[in-house]
């Protein structure tokens, strides 16, 4: 198989394989292999393209976390936690010292029809600090929802857990978070 073969497998499977900013960073991976067995001779066409193969799919694997976590930082997600009274409730546990959440997501549900209680979402070190605030609206009679995305995720205190709040007694809010932990930043 020519070197310009390859190239042309690369780039038909860089395209299919990934999008947006992934795919130009998966076809420089691919061209330097190329450039490898145009160089060394060191690869066989078909080495070089197993190799920028597994090179596409791990920047693939990349793109889809977040930046601004850090390289040990594993996937979390809390359980669906309700919420019927004005007191702290653990949406995810505090995770280990010298860990802390980052928290990407947190959905909320207003599943009360009479009431539009605020709902807030927070770290529960010793000063609570609100990562978000809302008011799921009632209107209709469908109770409301709220979803909140971060990007860069919103690092908690180490070794706190994630805690959500009403501001009064409520029927049902239902509050589900995901994110990562991983070793505190701050």
């Amino acid at each position: 198989m020519a070197n310009d073969d390859v190239k042309d497998a690369l780039e038909t499977m860089a395209t299919k394989q990934t999008t947006g900013s992934a795919a130009a960073v998966s076809m420089d991976v691919a061209l330097e292999a190329i450039q490898a067995i145009q160089e060394g001779g060191l690869l066989t066409a078909l080495e070089a393209v197993q190799a920028a193969q597994e090179a596409i799919q791990a920047v693939s694997e990349a793109s889809r976390r977040p930046s601004g976590l850090p390289a040990d930082a594993v996937p979390i997600h809390g359980a669906s936690t309700v919420i019927t009274e004005a007191v702290a409730v653990e949406i995810i546990a505090a995770p280990s010292a010298l860990l802390a959440l980052f928290i990407s997501q947190v959905i909320i549900n207003n599943k009360t029809i009479a009431e539009d209680p605020v709902i807030t979402v927070q770290d529960d070190a010793g000063s609570p600090v609100p990562i978000c605030s809302v008011l799921p609206s009632t209107a209709g009679g469908n109770g409301g929802n709220a979803i909140f995305t971060f990007d860069p995720p919103v690092e908690l205190t180490a070794n706190q857990a994630l805690d959500g709040i009403a501001d009064a007694s409520v029927g049902d809010v239902i509050i589900h978070a995901s994110g990562w932990v991983g070793t505190a930043t701050v």
